[in-house]
């Protein structure tokens, strides 16, 4: 059975918590898998247009964007407390 590893996401933004701290509203896109065999590969939402990421505050043009790996146990301990 494929274990997932890590849960890819974007930066969707940004918002102003309740006190006032910006924070970045991370986007989950899919997420990394190791299979029985040792390979790892990835999975990604149908859905996920990568031309709708937002431009960053600076409007840079560049012809690429950020997708950060989030270590999927890290994620599943925290949301679990």
């Amino acid at each position: 059975m494929s274990k997932k590893i890590y849960d890819l996401t974007i930066s969707a933004g940004q918002y102003t918590d309740k006190s006032g701290k910006m924070r970045t509203n991370w986007e989950n896109i899919g997420a990394v898998f190791k299979g029985d065999n040792g390979k790892s590969f990835i999975t990604l939402r149908r859905t996920f247009n990568p031309a709708g990421v937002p431009i960053d505050e600076k409007g840079s043009n560049r012809e690429s964007i950020f997708i950060s790996l989030f270590n999927a146990e890290d994620r599943k301990k925290s949301i679990d407390r």
